[in-house]
């Protein structure tokens, strides 16, 4: 068990909006109970707002487009590419329901994505990274799975079946190309700490960003789950940036 992977996921998930959201809560609820009526109006509203905020349309745009657009889709694949790498996402085996319906979302995209540049060039490999995590399959085995029914040639498909994060498939991927230039293929609110990832093992790969989640801006928009997935999703991204810079000063 890599208890810093687990402790950087945990301490990551106390910033996002939702535990920021029930940790106020809580306390608001507490201070009530102990009838501190001020203190748990202030926490209780506190709450409420976070909760606003983060799920109204404007906002989670803003922090997500930020994000999607610092790099420009790829509509044209270099001649010379001879490698495509699909950063994994996630999926949920269950041999009752086609290949397509075990992946996430994000996963379809950058599969999809991967296999449609795979398409545009002259024998390039795909490489899918990604470990089983909950599951029993390696991500990377269901991204090939995948790739092969979208008509994807088996012995043109590299695996990493390990890596548990983007650091970890960077250095994989590292270890296996040496300085040879590739594509780099992930969802747009992900690209940016890639890219930067990516850079601190010495690597620059081509960005290819798929998967867009931003929208329209609607004020009158109400507030959804939906965006509150949105202001998470960037969320975690502003903080695996931030990290990544600690990282360099350390």
């Amino acid at each position: 068990m890599d208890i810093g992977f687990i402790l950087k996921k945990f301490i990551g998930g106390l910033f996002m909006p939702m535990s920021i959201v029930f940790v106020l809560g809580i306390i608001g609820l507490l201070f009530l109970f102990f009838k501190s009526y001020n203190r748990a109006k202030l926490f209780l509203t506190l709450s409420f707002l976070t909760l606003f905020v983060f799920s109204y349309n404007p906002i989670s745009n803003a922090l997500i487009s930020n994000l999607e657009y610092a790099n420009k889709s790829l509509l044209e694949v270099p001649k010379d590419i001879k490698y495509i790498a699909v950063l994994g996402s996630g999926h949920t085996s269950n041999d009752n329901l086609s290949i397509i319906s075990q992946m996430d979302e994000s996963s379809l995209a950058r599969v999809s994505e991967g296999v449609s540049l795979y398409h545009k060039t002259n024998g390039a490999k795909l490489i899918f990274s990604g470990y089983s995590g909950n599951d029993n399959v390696p991500h990377a085995f269901m991204q090939k799975d995948l790739a092969l029914e979208l008509g994807v040639k088996e012995e043109d498909i590299i695996t990493f079946a390990n890596p548990k994060d983007t650091y970890e498939e960077a250095v994989a991927i590292k270890e296996l190309l040496g300085n040879e230039p590739f594509v780099l293929v992930t969802s747009a609110f992900h690209m940016s700490r890639a890219i930067d990832t990516f850079h601190l093992v010495g690597l620059s790969p081509i960005p290819a960003p798929t998967g867009h989640k931003s929208s329209n801006v609607d004020y009158l928009k109400r507030p959804s789950s939906h965006e509150m997935q949105k202001s998470e999703m960037a969320i975690w991204e502003y903080l695996g940036l931030l990290f990544n810079k600690l990282k360099q000063l350390i």
